[in-house]
């Protein structure tokens, strides 16, 4: 069968408004993430969903080695677009306290969130002050100074191609992911994983 407009979905949250709805009807297919996901859009009449799970390219994110151009006593990756979803303030929380013991510890921080959405969430924990006003790094990095994160313990990664992404990953030692929910599944630690990498994803 063809199918004329074709959708693809991840959400997080399991309410739809009639607005959503009237969205939904206008696509004759839709490949959802997750099979919660196609779950909920069966739940709301949406039969028309196939369930395609994200997938890694293995010839770019593999545990190949690349060379070390980081030398601190300890470099932690952690990635997703900065909202109170992705729990970057936890990692925040936890990397505060880590430099007590690491003072030369480096946090990698692919956080961009390009179009600043849900950027304000992040506002609401009780781990961090205030939001960035824009999704970019030159507006992050003076946040987290003032959460406490100096500029010399961060380097913020712009929004680079994904083929760039696993060259810094392995500049790390470890990964570090503290979504509080995850509507699919969680691209970027699945492709730390993929380079041979320790990742430390929260259990939820």
């Amino acid at each position: 069968t063809a199918f004329k407009h074709v959708g693809v979905t991840f959400f997080e949250c399991g309410r739809f408004s009639q607005k959503d709805l009237d969205i939904l009807k206008k696509f004759d297919l839709f490949i959802s993430g997750s099979r919660w996901n196609q779950a909920l859009l069966k739940q709301q009449g949406v039969d028309r969903a196939r369930l395609v799970h994200q997938g890694v390219d293995t010839a770019v994110f593999n545990p190949e080695p690349v060379p070390r151009l980081l030398k601190r006593s300890l470099i932690i990756f952690s990635g997703g677009k900065l909202e109170n979803r992705k729990g970057q303030d936890i990692v925040i929380a936890a990397f505060r306290r880590l430099l007590h013991h690491h003072p030369d510890a480096l946090l990698i921080a692919a956080w961009g969130n390009i179009g600043h959405v849900a950027l304000n969430t992040i506002a609401v924990s009780p781990h961090v002050k205030g939001a960035p006003e824009r999704g970019r790094t030159d507006a992050i990095s003076p946040w987290l100074e003032a959460n406490g994160i100096p500029s010399s313990n961060v380097f913020l990664l712009p929004c680079v191609v994904n083929r760039q992404l696993p060259h810094l990953i392995k500049q790390a030692d470890v990964a570090v992911f503290a979504s509080r929910c995850e509507g699919g599944t969680n691209l970027m630690a699945m492709e730390t994983l993929a380079c041979g990498f320790p990742t430390l994803i929260i259990a939820n």
